[in-house]
This record gives structure tokens, C-alpha cells and sequence, in this order.
């Protein structure tokens, strides 16, 4: 009997950019090692998301194409980050995302 595999779920942060200030709707976002992760805006404004250490993912730096497409988290661990207004990179949130170990079935 072979085994199942658990789904993998998707985990949106929504991000929004109203002037000069940032906010998420989930900090921290708390995920498990292999889960995807995406950041939606429903604003025109475009944001960089930049982790100050290795960060979850395959790179330290999302850019906004990147960063509204599933990551798979791959680092466990505390991971703060900054999200940066594409049009004034002084204005920044800075999150956290963290990463559990995996979940088995």
C-alpha cells in the first residue's frame, strides 16, 4: 500500500500600501518546511521583499513578479523581513515568517 501524500498549502500575506505606510495582514506568518508562501497586493504599488539572513526561500531577495508566486519555504527557523515600497525604498515594513519542521501524515 503505498503512502498518501498530504497536500501542500498555500499561505497568502496580503499587503497593503497606503501612502507612506505598510502593513500585512499576518505577522508573524507561521508555516511548515515545504509549505508555499505568496504575498498579494490589491493596490497598484509594487514592493521587494528582502530577508536580512538566507530567509526561507531560494534567495534572500523576491522581487515583486517572484514574491506574488508561490515560494516553497525551505529554511526553518525565525526569518525577519523587510517589505520595501517598490517607488520609495526608505519606506519598509519589517515582518517575520517562521518555519517549522515538516509535518508527516
Amino acid at each position: 500500500m503505498r503512502p498518501q501524500l498530504q497536500s501542500v498549502t498555500a499561505y497568502v500575506i496580503e499587503v497593503t500600501i497606503n501612502g507612506d505606510v505598510i502593513t500585512v495582514d499576518q505577522d508573524p506568518l507561521k508555516v511548515h518546511q515545504g509549505e508555499k508562501v505568496l504575498w498579494t497586493t490589491k493596490g497598484s504599488e509594487t514592493f521587494t521583499i528582502m530577508f536580512k539572513d538566507q530567509g526561507p526561500f531560494w534567495t534572500e531577495v523576491l522581487t515583486f513578479d517572484a514574491a506574488t508566486s508561490p515560494q516553497h519555504a525551505l529554511n526553518q527557523g525565525h526569518h525577519k523581513y523587510s517589505v520595501v515600497k517598490d517607488s520609495n525604498p526608505t519606506i519598509r515594513l519589517d515582518p517575520m515568517v517562521v518555519v517549522d519542521p515538516p509535518i508527516y501524515p
